[in-house]
């Protein structure tokens, strides 16, 4: 594992020991504590994604953080996923790994809920807990485009990316169906599962 990857799942451990109000679920159904564990690991993954993000822009531009994402981003979540005894992925409608897609009933079900609320401009829920198949618990986490960074890998290619980006991603990922979008859309999920839990 390279240095820097090293130093970020290191840093997200340090966070989650720090924090006393993050513990391993003991019992998958123990809801509470399965949705208060699950919210914060989900936010801990996310700020440290988002800052090797932007530490791979920084020294190399968009098209260099495109090939380090494809290689390196599964490094942070695994280790958290290890620690708790958790599965953390991210899933989406509109996948640049086609891994990421979603999968079950459950998954499609949250999406439509997250996308009707932020199309009505109603209240979006921070996180939502369902149960998938055989009792497993799954948490739901919206990843949204917030930042115009996102945009030069997500946004119009006509006019937010790059041309070296853009021939990047179509290198890497030719079936990307993760383009187009526009500040304040929702671009994914973060699902957190119990290690060995089957989908639905």
């Amino acid at each position: 594992m390279p240095k820097y990857t090293r130093y970020y799942a290191w840093l997200l451990l340090v966070a989650i020991s720090c924090n006393n109000q993050v513990e391993p679920v003991k019992q998958e159904k123990d809801l509470q504590q399965f949705t208060e564990t699950a919210a914060q690991l989900s936010g801990i993954a996310q700020q440290a994604l988002l800052k090797e993000v932007s530490a791979a822009i920084q020294k190399g531009g968009t098209e260099y953080a495109v090939e380090f994402c494809s290689q390196k981003a599964l490094a942070l979540t695994d280790s958290v996923s290890k620690a708790h005894d958790l599965v953390i992925t991210r899933i989406t409608n509109k996948p640049r790994n086609a891994a990421n897609v979603l999968k079950t009933a459950m998954d499609s079900a949250v999406w439509q809920r997250f996308e009707q609320a932020m199309a009505k401009k109603d209240s979006i829920p921070p996180g939502i807990t369902g149960t998938e198949a055989k009792g497993a618990l799954a948490y739901y986490k919206p990843i949204v485009i917030g930042m115009p960074t996102c945009l030069k890998c997500h946004g119009d290619p006509d006019k937010d990316i790059e041309a070296g980006t853009l021939k990047k991603l179509k290198e890497i990922y030719p079936d990307d169906k993760a383009l187009n979008y526009t500040a304040g859309m929702l671009r994914g999920l973060w699902k957190i599962t119990a290690a060995g839990a089957e989908p639905e």
